[in-house]
């Protein structure tokens, strides 16, 4: 399945969460992915949680903050979209917010080996992209 050739909602067959050596669960590649295929399209709900300054609530960490006209409102993703775990700069998996189709979704930005961990980057939307491998 490539960008062009999106399912409506769910992750794709594929991918798998199972545990993280680094990060207790995670989002892994059952089988080679090819850079620029969209794995997952996650229906989103907005949450009653509204982002303060200085005080974080553990329950934010599960939350997107990505939709520029409402930047304190938290959404939640369906499917595997909490278990995205943090690859910093060194992200293979960007995400992106879609209101008009109430979405979000996750598409790997270079070619991803079966047993890969699938990684986004906590901070996207925040600096400037930079696609870096995994050494």
């Amino acid at each position: 399945m490539t960008a062009n050739n999106i399912a409506h909602f769910g992750p794709l067959a594929d991918i798998c969460v199972k545990e993280s050596d680094t990060h207790g669960l995670g989002v892994f590649a059952r089988g080679k992915i090819e850079a620029d295929t969209v794995i997952e399209r996650c229906a989103v709900l907005a949450s009653m949680y509204q982002r303060t300054p200085g005080r974080p609530c553990a329950f934010s960490r599960y939350l997107y903050y990505a939709w520029a006209d409402f930047p304190t409102v938290g959404f939640i993703p369906s499917g595997f979209g909490t278990m995205y775990n943090d690859g910093g700069m060194c992200c293979n998996v960007v995400y992106e917010v879609d209101m008009n189709s109430r979405c979000l979704s996750f598409t790997v930005i270079r070619d991803i080996e079966p047993g890969e961990e699938l990684v986004i980057d906590y901070k996207q939307l925040t600096r400037e992209p930079l696609k870096c491998k995994f050494i």
